[in-house]
């Protein structure tokens, strides 16, 4: 992705998407942030999910 291309709000969000532990792919998804803020990610390269 260019980060030209995204506006300073999009390009923080952006960085702070984890990589994928498993397969280090970028191309993740946040499925759920639970109430203590913990993030559950989904990698859309290789199907693992994980907390953070």
């Amino acid at each position: 992705m260019a980060t030209e291309d995204l506006s300073d709000d999009a390009l923080d969000a952006w960085l702070l998407e984890p990589d994928c532990p498993q397969c280090g792919s970028e191309d993740v998804t946040c499925l759920e942030t639970r109430a203590d803020g913990t993030k559950v990610w989904y990698c859309n390269k290789c199907g693992h999910t994980w907390a953070e």
